[in-house]
């Protein structure tokens, strides 16, 4: 596979306010053409560049998940140099910003940023008669960034420059396997650092499907957190419910999963008493379920009786979700409080800040990109029923290859899909090098930097990270 620039598609500089003063930023959006080993055309990804002045500055590879998600998400977060003014309280259907804002949050001041978005996303597009098993699987995918990191740094004339991954939830995956990518073959470029946003690797593992323990396990924190955010569990803050939670998930709670209809009655009403006072549901409705609940259907049940429902990228988030005719609603208040902001903060960004006249709109989402999409990846087992994806041993083989490499694990406390039990496991069961690896936890959700205090502890973390390349 093979990557090269080919439009140019809008170019800006603005001045940025950081912590450290006002520095001058060039802003660029590009397409590069992406074709196989045998050169059929396989389409186009669009790359935005931040740059400042300054030699040897690092670089803060951007990327996002999905599969089949732009950077829009974190485009926007405030890493950069604008964002928009999220609603602090919290409010499905507050109106969308209509303007951008300078980020008070901005790393510009200690890195450049690429933000990269996948073929069929952003301004790019799949090349009609593609091969789909080339472009989308997690390794497949992973050329392609890689190819496409590699022919930037060489048109920037950045090759030699520090670089540093930032994946968020499937983009997780993604930056252990480009990582992988892009240090292997006879023109390596090493990742120095490496920050993952709602980690996904043992994603196999803490699954919540039916009978496995370990996915109770380490889904009890997160619900903690909700409940404690509704007022449901009492601890003296965030952490201290969360951290309350995570300690009996893995002592009495997974004995009493494992013990399953041996335990007698007496026991098994005390546990669902704790379960109670831990996440703010009902005791009776811990009995009725026999203890397991998945957080789907904690976020369904904890205020049923209010007709409400909790959002499920981010559990603070509030909707009524009970309609007398139709019963429960699919709803994720989560994510209409946030989506269209997003979505107008691209088309400032791509129209009115860089000048972008393109008959393509910028594409969000492609949820075709998931169809068929190659998961077998460092697979271990027999296979069949089997088999198992080892995505946290791209991980381990990075920092192990990589002496002064750094890995920054962040998530959202009250994220229900990538949580901070899964992180718990990660590191219970993996053997990565804890004196490299750092892990917060952010008062958000699955896209944490919605929230005040998120976004700035997220800066502080990723300004730590680039200043310990190594250099």
């Amino acid at each position: 596979m093979s990557a090269r620039h080919s439009i140019q598609l809008g170019r800006a500089t603005t001045s940025v306010s950081t912590g450290t003063g006002d520095i001058d930023v060039e802003i660029s959006a590009d397409l590069f053409a992406l074709t196989s080993t045998d050169g059929t055309a396989l389409g186009d990804m669009s790359v935005f560049g931040y740059t400042a002045p300054g030699e040897g500055r690092p670089l803060l590879v951007v990327f996002n998940g999905g599969p089949g998600s732009s950077s829009a998400w974190l485009h926007v977060s405030g890493i950069a140099a604008v964002t928009v003014p999220f609603d602090p309280g919290l409010r499905s259907g507050a109106p969308v910003p209509t303007a951008l804002v300078s980020s008070p949050d901005s790393v510009l001041d200690a890195a450049d940023l690429l933000f990269i978005d996948p073929i069929g996303t952003g301004y790019g597009r799949l090349a009609a008669d593609a091969d789909r098993a080339a472009v989308f699987g997690v390794h497949a995918d992973a050329r392609l960034f890689a190819d496409v990191i590699r022919a930037w740094l060489r048109r920037a004339g950045r090759i030699g420059a520090p670089v540093h991954l930032l994946g968020e939830s499937y983009g997780t995956i993604r930056a252990a396997a480009v990582a992988a990518e892009l240090g292997g073959g006879f023109s390596p470029v090493p990742v120095v650092g490496m920050a993952l946003l709602g980690q996904a690797l043992n994603v196999q593992e803490t699954a919540q499907r039916p009978g496995n323990v370990i996915g109770q396990v380490a889904g009890l924190s997160v619900l903690a957190a909700i409940g404690h955010f509704h007022g449901l569990v009492s601890a003296p803050d965030l952490m201290s419910a969360v951290d309350e939670a995570r300690n009996f998930a893995r002592t009495d709670y997974v004995h009493a999963l494992m013990l399953g209809d041996a335990m007698t009655v007496d026991d098994r009403h005390a546990a669902a008493v704790r379960l109670e006072a831990l996440t703010g549901l009902a005791a009776a409705e811990w009995e009725r379920r026999g203890l397991w609940i998945s957080k789907e259907d904690y976020r369904l049940e904890l205020l049923r009786s209010q007709g409400r429902i909790v959002g499920r990228y981010d559990g603070r988030y509030l909707a009524e979700s009970w309609d007398p005719r139709s019963g429960d609603l699919a709803l994720d208040p989560s994510l209409t409080a946030v989506v269209p902001a997003f979505s107008a903060a691209m088309t400032m960004i791509t129209v009115d800040l860089l000048g972008i006249d393109d008959d393509r709109e910028y594409t969000v989402f492609d949820p075709t990109a998931a169809v068929g999409w190659e998961w077998d990846a460092d697979a271990v087992g027999p296979g069949g029923p089997f088999i198992r994806y080892d995505y946290p041993r791209m991980l381990t083989r990075w920092m192990r290859e990589n002496p002064r490499s750094r890995l920054l694990l962040g998530t959202g406390a009250h994220d229900t899909l990538t949580t901070v039990g899964a992180v718990d496991q990660l590191l219970s069961t993996t053997s990565l090098p804890s004196e490299r690896v750092s892990v917060s936890v952010y008062p958000g959700g699955h896209m944490m930097y919605t929230d005040a205090a998120g976004a700035r502890a997220l800066s502080a973390d990723l300004r730590r990270l680039v200043g310990e390349d190594g250099r």
